[in-house]
């Protein structure tokens, strides 16, 4: 149950940040309404690899080094990797959408909104991790 707890908690830290992040980022976007970004935006930081390295902190100080931990490890690898995946398939989408004839494709790049919702960059998936880290510890630490 700890180890949920943890992985919640991440979550809730990184879209609070998100939120944060969203808001005092680019004019544009403030059209949205206030529940959007906490519901439905990617980017920084990456909510996924937050829950996922909180629970793998969680498991492997709990636990340590057993075989429910290392297969969380690859589980992990395979979803992070998913998400740079998708990233690098919307990029190769914009690319195509800019290139259209259709206004309605393009507005969807210059809005910014295909990548909103599509994987994560490298960076992102790495301030996620370290969110995911720092709770784990913390967490585990306070509950122990």
């Amino acid at each position: 149950m700890k180890i949920i707890i943890v992985s919640i908690v991440a979550i809730v830290i990184t879209q609070f940040i998100k939120i944060i992040w969203f808001y005092f980022g680019a004019d544009h976007r403030a059209s949205h309404p206030f529940l959007w970004p906490t519901f439905w935006i990617g980017g920084f930081p990456s909510s996924h690899t937050a829950a996922l390295t909180g629970a793998l902190y969680a498991m492997w100080r709990y636990d340590g080094m057993s075989s429910l931990f290392g297969f969380g490890v690859v589980i992990s690898l395979l979803i992070i990797y998913g998400l740079l995946e998708d990233k690098k398939r919307q990029v190769l989408f914009e690319e195509y959408f800019v290139q259209s004839s259709d206004s309605s494709l393009q507005k969807i790049v210059a809005e910014e909104r295909l990548l909103s919702f599509s994987g994560h960059s490298l960076f992102e998936i790495v301030s996620g991790g370290v969110v995911g880290i720092i709770v784990g510890i913390t967490m585990t630490t306070f509950l122990p």
